[in-house]
């Protein structure tokens, strides 16, 4: 009965838990090259509640950044539930103009 218990509580937390992508164009028209695109995972401890990272983006791209997705997949949602959103992982991506 524990074990069906266990089972539902993680079955309704993947249905309620969603994925999130926010993606902001910085410069139009620009072309998404594989190679320009570069990615970072950060870890925030729960949900950066107070805190803010600085990331330099001309840092990471020298020639320009065209856009900037910031992305919450089902296992960072998974990562998230299963810590008691402690340890609450995202993905950046940087995408350089050529």
């Amino acid at each position: 009965m524990k074990f069906i218990l266990l089972l539902l509580f993680f079955l309704f937390s993947i249905l309620t838990t969603g994925c999130a992508k926010k993606v902001y164009v910085l410069h139009e028209g620009f072309v998404v090259d594989d190679r320009k695109t570069k990615s970072i995972e950060v870890f925030y401890f729960y949900d950066s509640f107070g805190v803010s990272e600085k990331i330099n983006a001309f840092e990471i791209c020298s020639d320009g950044v065209g856009g900037i997705e910031y992305d919450k997949s089902l296992i960072d949602s998974i990562v998230a539930i299963v810590t008691f959103s402690i340890i609450t992982p995202r993905r950046v991506t940087f995408y350089c103009i050529n």
